[in-house]
């Protein structure tokens, strides 16, 4: 069983290797993928599927961004990030924005298991942790 569990999991990364076009999940891609696997009624189909799905959802978060502010955003900033981590990730990232009252000011970005704070809370944070 754990043998046939590793296969499956093989396969559905080659399937998602298959999805991407330039390293982007490709819509096209992901949609042909999906009628090949109908039309081979494979045994294994549903965790074929469930494991598909995991690595696919892996590769989108790996360009968006999730873009935390507090207050007011201007388009020219949100564009500017899109471009610095775009150039810093080298691809294309898209932004998610998101307000956070919490973070009081500054930004904070999410990029799959990447975090980059540069807000008001965080700093103060620091300061309250270097003084203890």
């Amino acid at each position: 069983m754990l043998n046939v569990d590793k296969q499956l999991k093989e396969y559905a990364k080659k399937l998602t290797v298959v999805s991407l076009d330039e390293g982007v999940v490709s819509k096209e891609k992901v949609g042909a993928v999906l009628e090949i696997l109908r039309s081979k009624n494979h045994p294994k189909l549903k965790r074929i599927l469930k494991l598909y799905l995991i690595y696919i959802r892996r590769e989108l978060g790996k360009s968006e961004a999730i873009l935390e502010y507090a207050g007011e955003i201007s388009d020219e900033s949100v564009k500017n990030v899109e471009e610095e981590f775009s150039k810093r990730y080298n691809r294309k990232i898209n932004i998610i924005k998101k307000e956070n009252p919490e973070l009081i000011a500054g930004l904070r970005v999410i990029i799959g298991d990447d975090i980059f704070d540069n807000s008001a809370i965080s700093r103060l944070n620091a300061l309250s942790n270097a003084v203890r």
